[in-house]
């Protein structure tokens, strides 16, 4: 099995600080890369307690929510690199032939095909074999078929695995979210060979099943399987880890998983673990998240409102793929992800410096 490195870091947020009355220093924004491991474990429960009492100082009142989060780097295996670079290369070969019609028939289902391959190969593998068995006008047939052929041969449950070893290292509930229903069976039959109890919660569940599976999950079963349609406007607060098992790369989306946990009222530190694997469209969400939008720092809502001030062309998850699929090689790749960081890092500059005039401008308003 692959290994895969933990790299811990610790936020606090400003709004609870200074609602609280602690820490008042501007641009709180503390990182434990010291605590950078590997994944035996161990020691994440370690890292997070002294992560947290390094920031607050001892006798802090118990209705300070904190928030950690790790980046879980997956080695993947050669072969499901290798088909993730070999899918990229037909989709981006699809949609930038020239043909506007075919490009604009397929392009959902081949951003959603993208999206599946960064989830799990059981996601992706589903959509393969629909395109490469029926005679689909305008994409290449041939090359279809040899991709679904190698996904349904492929045996890779490196991520699964890491998946399982650090639910293991956990001591408390956690909700592992993913995209993707077949990633979610994946999942969950992972855990259930390991006889670890898990809840599934998916949107096609019923009412009356979704509340079963809840108070399940409030009782004694430790984790939550969740798609993000499942979790549609639940407070899941009693539970304190998110898992992040595949990354959406739409902004709020991710604030909105972290939400169901990590919201106003939630007096317990809360942990969040997002599994990537490198080269992956994710990994470049992940770390323009991470960096830049510092997006695990913020108040839910915030994300929206430097959206604002961001002036795109389309949407955040359009202007990603669109650098994927129209980059030459994976220099330039780099940089352009690179430049449309740097453009989201200023957008959030310019929504802190008006957050500061304001505060300025009206000391008795909470922003």
């Amino acid at each position: 099995m692959g290994k895969f490195i933990i790299e811990p870091h610790f936020r606090l947020h400003e709004w609870v600080a200074e609602e609280k009355g602690y820490f008042t220093d501007e641009g709180l924004d503390y990182k434990f890369l010291e605590l950078v491991q590997s994944t035996d474990g161990q020691n994440h429960n370690t890292a997070n307690k002294v992560g947290a009492y390094q920031v607050i100082e001892e006798g802090r009142k118990s209705d300070v929510s904190c928030a950690c989060h790790w980046t879980v780097n997956v080695a993947a295996s050669a072969g499901h690199a290798k088909l993730y670079a070999d899918v990229s290369d037909f989709v981006i070969r699809t949609i930038e032939a020239g043909d506007e019609n075919v490009a604009r028939r397929w392009y959902f289902t081949l951003v959603v095909l993208q999206k599946e391959l960064g989830s799990s190969i059981a996601a992706a593998r589903k959509t393969l074999h629909h395109l490469a068995t029926k005679a689909q006008t305008g994409l290449e047939t041939k090359a279809l078929k040899a991709l679904a052929e190698r996904a349904s041969r492929l045996d890779d449950h490196t991520k699964v695995r890491a998946l399982v070893k650090l639910l293991k290292s956990l001591d408390d509930k956690a909700i592992v979210f993913t995209q993707f229903r077949a990633s979610q069976e994946e999942i969950a039959k992972a855990l259930n060979a390991e006889g670890i109890p898990n809840q599934l919660f998916h949107g096609e569940q019923t009412w009356q099943e979704k509340e079963e599976a809840l108070e399940r999950f409030r009782g004694p079963i430790p984790f939550l399987i969740s798609t993000e349609t499942g979790g549609e406007g639940r407070n899941l607060q009693f539970a304190h880890i998110v898992v992040n098992y595949d990354l959406p790369w739409n902004p709020m989306r991710v604030e909105q998983r972290i939400g169901r946990v990590h919201r106003l009222g939630q007096t317990s530190d809360v942990s969040i673990f997002n599994l990537v694997a490198r080269d992956t469209i994710e990994s470049y969400v992940l770390e323009i998240l991470e960096k830049k939008i510092r997006l695990f720092e913020l108040v839910v809502g915030e994300v929206e409102e430097i959206l604002g001030h961001w002036e795109p062309e389309g949407s955040f998850e359009d202007e990603v793929f669109k650098i994927w699929i129209e980059s030459k090689d994976d220099e330039q790749r780099s940089k352009k992800y690179a430049d449309f960081a740097a453009r989201l890092a200023a957008a959030r500059k310019r929504y802190q410096e008006e957050q500061d005039l304001q505060k300025a401008l009206l000391p008795e308003e909470r922003s």
